[in-house]
């Protein structure tokens, strides 16, 4: 009787807790493709919380880059669509919609946005941010220049900053970067709140 318990506890115990892990994985993984009778929708991942989001019709294909972050409950997932600046408005009045449609019928909790003007940051919010990347394991190496305007550069080293708002970090980094930009929201869904403001 002993022996049949010890078979039990050592051996069906751990079978059981994978099989319930694998249970949760595959209830974890979402769609990536959402279909559509004039376009088509793909999320392809490119590393830890990096994307691009693939976008198809009659006309071509375009892909717009991404980040993906935790949702608001565990098998949700929020994702960042940047729309390039220079994208025509006719095409964002086209596509946005289109984007926002297939990324909710993928369940995604989303953001899609694009960058206004780069324009100097105060110094001392420079500073400021700096430290704060810092204390989140973020490494500040030596600074550069982009449209004439001086950036600091970032790298990112191992830890758990992903725990922090997608929003927070990214209004950091811009402003380690010594620019202000403006993020205009094109789109989102109800339960991702990311306001129209300055970066």
């Amino acid at each position: 009787m002993d022996e049949y318990v010890r078979v039990i506890v050592f051996v069906c115990g751990p079978l059981m807790v994978l099989l319930l892990l694998v249970i949760v994985y595959i209830c974890r993984r979402e769609p990536t493709v959402a279909e559509f009778p004039e376009f088509k929708i793909t999320i392809t991942s490119v590393g830890a919380g990096e994307a691009f989001v693939s976008y198809h019709d009659q006309y071509g294909d375009s892909e717009f880059d991404a980040a993906i972050r935790k949702g608001s409950t565990f098998f949700k997932s929020q994702i960042f669509v940047q729309i390039p600046t220079e994208m025509q408005d006719a095409q964002v009045r086209t596509i946005v919609p289109r984007l926002a449609d297939g990324l909710s019928k993928l369940g995604k909790e989303f953001v899609i946005f694009r960058y206004g003007e780069l324009e100097p940051s105060p110094e001392k919010d420079q500073s400021a941010a700096i430290e704060q990347l810092r204390e989140l394991e973020y490494e500040i190496q030596e600074a550069g220049e982009t449209n004439g305007v001086e950036r600091a550069k970032i790298i990112v080293k191992p830890g758990d900053h992903r725990k922090e708002p997608f929003s927070k970090v990214f209004d950091l980094m811009n402003q380690a970067r010594n620019v202000r930009r403006k993020v205009e929201v094109l789109a989102q869904s109800k339960i991702t709140r990311f306001e129209n403001k300055k970066a």
